[in-house]
């Protein structure tokens, strides 16, 4: 599998890493991910459907239609994610472009606490914890309205809006 990653390009690679973010064996939207690296990565819908698919050609992830051949979703398998998982969660926490819970924990993991008083470099946060333990939540103001339905039906919940550069002081309260 290593090999297959060499012979990617750096952009490529960086779109493999993010699929780290989501679990393995589960549907992932097609939308949702071509949508996440035209964002992230400054390509357009075309570019990023022909990663999805050299990534399916190395078998790194696999294109799935629905019983109606409407929607098509991509799922991967646990070696692929932990490699991706792996390689992302090198390096300081800190000056990581993505921060990724390996599996569902109830509490976030250690590591995201040290150096809490420095800023995050991370476009992408994965989260992994069972919703009702959940207590806050941060994330980029511009999208901080898909957490209100979930606000209201946990009212422990906490979500708060920043903007791109922030610290995580907050965890000490």
């Amino acid at each position: 599998m290593a090999t297959s990653l060499d012979s990617l390009s750096k952009k490529v690679k960086s779109c493999f890493l993010d699929l780290g973010a989501f679990p393995e064996d589960k549907k992932i939207p097609l939308d949702v991910l071509t949508n996440m690296w035209v964002e992230i990565h400054g390509i357009d819908e075309e570019e990023a459907f022909a990663i999805l698919v050299e990534h399916s050609n190395k078998n790194l992830l696999t294109l799935v239609k629905d019983a109606s051949c409407y929607d098509i979703s991509v799922t991967q398998h646990d070696v692929p994610r932990d490699l991706a998982l792996h390689l992302s969660n090198d390096g300081s926490v800190n000056k990581r472009s993505r921060l990724l819970m390996p599996r569902r924990e109830t509490e976030l993991p250690r590591e995201w606490e040290r150096d809490s008083d420095q800023p995050f470099q991370a476009m992408i946060v994965s989260v992994h914890t069972a919703l009702q333990s959940l207590r806050r939540v941060v994330c980029d103001e511009d999208i901080s309205w898909m957490w209100r339905d979930a606000e209201k039906a946990l009212p422990e919940l906490h979500v708060q809006g920043v903007e791109k550069h922030f610290d995580l002081d907050w965890l000490d309260e």
